[in-house]
């Protein structure tokens, strides 16, 4: 099967962390790219996470991290170290040794950011033989403003794979999830490139919303398939010590018995959409109301006759999830250089 050309916006985080070591060594997966923003941490501190998760692959010079926006379009920025820790991914001292590159647009002398993530994203995604596609486990503050501002790279998107949204309860928010309520403003932009326009391409929409992701847990077996599988390697270890920290916040923030792995669930799709059941459906964003800003309103039965702009998914094959999951953990594993230490 042909490999798709992906460009990976996210906030490292816990499960975009794990995102990117299961797409990192993955073959189907031509992997152009990432771009942070702040979200589960600072920028700065996201940034760093993504650098480490391609340390542990040894990708940490061959793929770009570029270091995008720290606030939201409109409103106040809020971060989630109730979740994630100071660092983004607390849990363990073991990546503190490894030695990573500054964001490929971040200056040596300066430590400032010389070139805008999107400038950089829209030149890489110009410059691919094929198009393109997004998977976005973030607020979705650069996708909006990189088809802003570069219009032009909407012939080169393929799709946007979005991690995101409730279609009913929140998490964040009464009926908002933390991602599209962190800049529903960006989400709105993104969602509307999902209808149809006599100006641009009209750009394909998935998304994967909290109910889907809160299926997804990582369960005491899921952690012995893990350790039985990584053999106990200092991989193994950081593994499982960051899936113990995301356990213990999950307890004590939400009272789940085991966290869910949301993000990684918005690449899995791309590579597998038979383990999947969806529904193209109408999703607009609220984004001024005191009450449900940043819900995702999914028309369902269609009773608003508005354009179906996305696909959203509804349910999930878990064992298959898992099993590719930890097929790309044990390459990783394989390979990883603080094995070696």
């Amino acid at each position: 099967m042909s490999k798709i050309n992906i460009w990976f916006d996210c906030d490292p985080g816990h499960d975009d962390a794990f995102t990117i070591l299961m797409m990192a060594l993955h073959p189907r997966v031509n992997f152009l790219g990432i771009s942070t923003e702040g979200g589960n941490q600072t920028v700065q501190k996201t940034s760093v996470n993504a650098l480490k998760m391609l340390a542990l692959c040894n990708l940490e010079n061959k793929i770009p991290v570029v270091q995008g926006q720290e606030h939201p379009l409109m409103i106040k920025n809020v971060i989630c170290p109730e979740i994630h820790g100071e660092s983004g991914i607390d849990g363990t001292t073991l990546l503190d040794d490894l030695k990573i590159p500054l964001p490929t647009n971040v200056s040596k002398e300066t430590r400032e950011v010389a070139e805008p993530a999107i400038a950089f994203m829209a030149r890489s995604i110009m410059s691919c033989k094929g198009k393109v596609t997004l998977v976005a486990t973030a607020r979705l503050t650069n996708v909006a403003l990189l088809v802003t501002v570069y219009p032009k790279v909407l012939e080169k998107i393929e799709r946007i794979s979005i991690m995101g949204g409730s279609i009913g309860m929140g998490n964040t928010g009464p009926s908002a999830e933390f991602n599209i309520e962190g800049d529903p403003h960006s989400a709105k932009i993104v969602f509307n490139l999902g209808k149809r326009s006599n100006i641009r391409p009209t750009i394909p929409i998935v998304l994967v919303p909290i109910e889907v992701s809160h299926t997804v847990l990582v369960t005491e077996s899921i952690l012995d398939r893990l350790r039985e599988s990584l053999q106990e390697t200092t991989f193994c270890k950081v593994c499982i010590q960051l899936l113990l920290f995301f356990k213990k916040t999950y307890q004590e923030v939400f009272n789940f018995d085991s966290p869910p792995l949301h993000d990684p669930i918005a690449f899995f799709y791309l590579i597998s959409p038979q383990s999947f059941v969806t529904k193209k459906i109408n999703i607009e964003i609220v984004c001024d109301s005191p009450l449900t800003s940043g819900e995702t309103v999914c028309d369902y039965f269609g009773m608003t006759n508005r354009e179906k702009n996305a696909t959203i998914c509804e349910k999930i094959v878990v064992e298959e999830f898992w099993d590719e999951f930890i097929k790309q953990m044990v390459k990783v594993n394989s390979i990883s250089p603080i094995n070696k230490k």
